[in-house]
């Protein structure tokens, strides 16, 4: 199992329970990787700093890579929180290799999850809150152009998991 972490957020996961529901997952049998993407925790940054959220699905592939080296015929699931469930979704519709998905929290919808953060928790107007996120989509590219949601169409039956909290 591959863990992927959230925005801000690093290989720990302290929202899933972090190292404590590794080990459950380890005591029932798995084998379990986590890792930091990219600007996060211990990685690295992007060779300019940015976060460009549609770059993140590389970074599953090279985890995805590096448990193919390794155990070539094991079935790979891989659970996401937050940002981290969009990277799933994202990666999986074109990487086979996943054959189990879970999502916790999962952020499909980036740019309203992004608008409401602004206006709900910083109290920023929403006139000006519009504004800050079509600079975040259209200038600086920081979403990719398809919603997480409708690649989660092309997942070819593959057994899928969401979990979501209130809103």
């Amino acid at each position: 199992i591959i863990l992927v972490h959230g925005f801000r957020g690093q290989r720990e996961i302290p929202r899933f329970g972090g190292v404590a529901f590794a080990r459950q997952l380890i005591g029932a049998g798995y084998s379990v990787l986590s890792f930091d993407l990219r600007n996060h925790g211990d990685s690295d940054a992007s060779p300019d700093g940015e976060l460009v959220i549609a770059d993140l699905p590389r970074d599953l592939s090279g985890a995805l890579d590096w448990v193919a080296a390794k155990q070539p015929d094991l079935p790979i699931g891989v659970i996401g929180l937050s940002l981290g469930g969009d990277v799933v979704i994202r990666t999986a519709a074109h990487d086979s290799r996943i054959a189990a998905i879970v999502t916790v929290d999962g952020a499909f919808e980036p740019v309203a999850a992004s608008f409401n953060f602004m206006v709900r928790e910083r109290g920023i107007p929403a006139p000006l809150a519009r504004q800050l996120v079509w600079s975040m989509q259209y200038v600086h590219r920081i979403w990719p152009d398809e919603s997480a949601l409708d690649i989660g169409k092309r997942l070819d039956g593959r057994k899928l998991l969401l979990i979501h909290n209130e809103a």
